[in-house]
């Protein structure tokens, strides 16, 4: 993957066949630097225009870029430096530069002279592209004089901001370019919590707050090094807001404009200055499912996780590479059995451990004569049977004997998982093993991937209640004591989630599965 530079002069000039030459080049990441026809020409020809750019026409076409490539995946960077200060020439980005366009045409001569003498971090087989361009209804406005340059934008010493900022994307991008537009000095950005988290779409899948914090760090000092930020975890939606007298501006968008008028009564009744509000419209965007906003939002990108490989499995060396072997996990209610039965659709192998599981129960058998032995008479039923609701309430309530039952139950059953292969599916390709503790008995190191799915919480109660007749409290039992869907997540190479209706579930087990068979066509291939 490589990172370009576009030295840009009018969005509209790059349309459709920019983003084609984007993809043909496999970026990503593609900076920006803005610069007027005439400053540009001023630059190759080594004239030193003193000129001036309207700042309201700067702002709108930083805006306009990243909105124009939206669509595109590729880490979208527009550079700042220049904005509060023209005569900064110098395009300086943290990665090397290995391809900059032109979205006009210029002689080769003219070009080769700007590469060498203001892209500062570039490598050393550097190429540059120039395509004709012949738009020029948005080209900036340009002043000679100073005053009327900044007319009408405000700028303040001490800004701020806030948000989750999960999987930073256009939006989160065009609302840090503003509050970076209007900051002097210091740009406060509060960026969420786990606590404040509960109530978003799929919050297991957002990144961790360090994280989070990280990446922003590496976007605002990469776009704009010239200001100070202070990048703090919040865990209510005030956090410096309540405290920092010198914050002057606040930076929302037209959604959240609410929760800076409720900052602004907070500050106004603790005796600090109320924050003037700049708020910014959202950036619509085409649903891929019926089930996403119409807009560009961290709540889309999480959905559009599910049923697509989120890290790279482990190679197995330990077991056969035939049948590939998909360990399919998920807590309690979580719509296992959902995923299982489009998987089978598609002619794969199944093997359902909660079913091997009963078969250890029955009498005589060996696990039978734990479970009476070790929980005694009142977990079977009057014909001699174990009792399964009584023995749960038993163990789920008690880590320990859980604990104690599962250490003789897993390993018979994964001895009859392994039995009920060779005889069954040795032919198979692809084979799924459900188990809903397959990460707790560790059996991920039987899989070639694990496969999982998971459910809030508070969905899974309601589930548990209409399914298997249990009162809140139990239910709410059974649930603390299953992993978190957090560390679900953390380990599965693939998640999915039937909140939805069945045909999302579909589509998730289709994608999945497609993307599968790419990766397993490629590693017969390369064999």
């Amino acid at each position: 993957m490589k990172t370009g530079l576009l030295i840009g002069t009018n969005p509209k000039n790059i349309g459709n066949l920019f983003k084609q030459l984007i993809q043909n080049e496999r970026l990503s990441t593609l900076y920006i630097q803005l610069l007027t026809e005439m400053k540009l020409e001023a630059l190759m020809l080594n004239q030193d225009k003193n000129m001036y750019t309207n700042k309201n026409v700067f702002r709108k076409t930083v805006f306009d870029y990243y909105s124009t490539l939206k669509n595109i995946d590729v880490d979208v960077r527009v550079l700042l430096p220049n904005f509060k200060n023209v005569n900064l020439l110098k395009v300086i980005t943290k990665k090397p530069i290995e391809v900059v366009y032109f979205d006009s045409t210029y002689s080769s001569s003219a070009i080769k002279n700007f590469v060498q003498t203001y892209v500062v971090n570039k490598s050393p087989n550097c190429r540059t592209i120039s395509f004709f361009a012949n738009n020029d209804e948005y080209n900036f406005s340009f002043s000679e004089n100073k005053e009327e340059s900044v007319h009408n934008f405000e700028e303040y010493d001490y800004v701020v901001l806030g948000g989750t900022f999960d999987k930073l994307h256009i939006a989160h991008k065009i609302m840090l370019s503003e509050a970076v537009m209007r900051c002097r000095k210091r740009l406060t950005v509060g960026v969420t919590t786990e606590s404040l988290l509960q109530s978003k779409i799929l919050p297991d899948l957002i990144e961790d707050c360090d994280i989070r914090i990280k990446i922003l760090n590496d976007f605002l000092n990469d776009i704009e090094s010239n200001i100070e930020y202070n990048i703090v975890p919040i865990d209510d939606m005030y956090g410096p807001t309540k405290t920092d007298p010198t914050l002057e501006m606040i930076v929302v968008s037209t959604e959240t404009i609410k929760g800076a008028e409720k900052v602004n009564e907070y500050r106004e009744n603790t005796g600090l200055s109320k924050l003037n509000v700049i708020s910014i419209d959202i950036i619509k965007s085409v649903k891929e499912s019926d089930n996403e906003e119409n807009k560009i939002s961290s709540s889309n990108l999480r959905m559009r996780m599910l049923g697509t490989l989120l890290r790279p499995p482990v190679p197995r060396l330990n077991i056969p590479s035939r049948p590939y072997i998909i360990g399919l996990t998920g807590n309690i209610a979580s719509g296992k059995s959902s995923i299982s039965n489009h998987l089978q659709k598609f002619g794969c192998g199944y093997v359902n451990c909660d079913e091997l599981g009963h078969k250890i129960y029955e009498m005589g058998s060996e696990g039978y004569n734990f479970i009476k032995d070790h929980f005694g008479l009142n977990v079977l039923n009057e014909d001699g049977s174990v009792n399964r609701k009584q023995l749960g309430t038993i163990v789920f309530s008690d880590q320990q004997q859980l604990q104690k039952l599962n250490s003789i139950l897993w390993p018979i059953i994964l001895k009859n998982v392994k039995e009920r292969i060779t005889v069954l599916h040795s032919n198979e390709d692809v084979v799924v093993i459900e188990a809903a503790l397959l990460i707790q008995a560790n059996w991920v190191e039987e899989c070639h991937e694990l496969w999982a799915c998971i459910i809030p919480p508070n969905e899974a109660v309601k589930r548990l209640q209409n399914r298997d007749n249990l009162s809140v409290e139990e239910a709410q039992t059974r649930i603390r004591s299953q992993l978190k869907n957090k560390e679900i997540v953390s380990k599965a190479n693939v998640i999915f989630c039937t909140l939805w209706d069945e045909n999302y579930t579909k589509k998730q087990v289709e994608k999945a599965w497609c993307q599968l068979q790419e990766r397993l066509s490629f590693t017969n291939s390369s064999l």
